[in-house]
């Protein structure tokens, strides 16, 4: 008969902290009294400040390339000591921690959950900052988690989560109109536009401003550097880049602009 070993629970971070102040560090601190034995990851500490979208894309991209029962910690928190809820969730085989402000239902969609709402005191640092709940509350509620809390003890159940949707492309009779997502370090421009969007047979031409690509291309080296290109991405996203050069730059693209799709026969 063998023997069964529990292996370490993993816990992510996803914050708009950044790395220059203490936060990051104090959320870690926290976490490791508690659990020692978790194995923390960063996803990623640079969303942009008070961007729900931009956290939800990134996460929504990341969490399930993780074990099953990961805890996915998230701090994107514009609205922190209001009256939004600080929230716990199973879904998908994984648990998610961080406020209800919108940002769970971006990466859900309509997959079905468990949910509390963190109104237990007990699982918190003793001291609850009205500005600082990553440390004061999600840190610990994560590390009681990992530790085998049940999520049901955590909190009171909650059948609703705040809504929010995805931006989707408008389609008419010989257009598309859709817009960018998310604009990643290499200022490359992820749309709202997948494949399967663009009518068959034909040869799509993608225009963001002065910026205009025709046809998809099957890697960035299909073109010169310099060119300007569309690709499906790896999150399955329609992108526009300039091969070595950044496509927001030079066009002066941000999230949230229109892209327009047209095609030829």
């Amino acid at each position: 008969m063998g023997i069964r070993v529990r292996m370490a629970r993993i816990i992510t971070l996803l914050t708009d902290f950044g790395t220059a102040d203490y936060f990051v560090g104090a959320m870690k601190g926290e976490i490791l009294c508690r659990a020692p034995d978790v194995h923390l990851v960063d996803l990623s500490h640079e969303i942009r400040p008070h961007d729900i979208l931009h956290g939800a894309f990134v996460l929504r991209h990341a969490y399930a390339h993780f074990p099953p029962e990961t805890i996915h910690v998230f701090v994107v928190d514009p609205g922190v000591g209001s009256q939004r809820r600080p929230v716990a969730v199973r879904a998908n085989g994984y648990y998610f921690v961080g406020p209800d402000n919108g940002l769970l239902k971006l990466l859900l969609d309509e997959s079905p959950f468990e949910a509390v709402v963190l109104d237990r005191p007990e699982w918190f640092r003793p001291e609850v900052s009205r500005t600082f709940h990553g440390r004061d509350i999600f840190a610990p509620v994560a590390a009681h988690l990992a530790n085998g809390v049940p999520l049901e003890a955590l909190g009171s159940p909650i059948r609703e989560l705040t809504p929010a949707q995805w931006t989707r492309p408008i389609r008419g009779d010989a257009y598309i109109v859709g817009q960018i997502l998310h604009v990643d370090r290499f200022g490359n421009l992820i749309t709202n536009i997948r494949p399967e969007d663009l009518p068959p047979n034909r040869t799509p031409v993608f225009t963001a401003k002065d910026l205009r690509c025709r046809g998809l291309v099957p890697a960035y080296a299909a073109v010169d550097p310099g060119q300007a290109l569309a690709i499906v991405g790896s999150a399955g996203f329609i992108e526009l880049a300039i091969r070595e050069g950044s496509a927001a730059g030079v066009f002066d693209l941000k999230v949230g602009q229109r892209v327009l799709v047209s095609w030829e026969p």
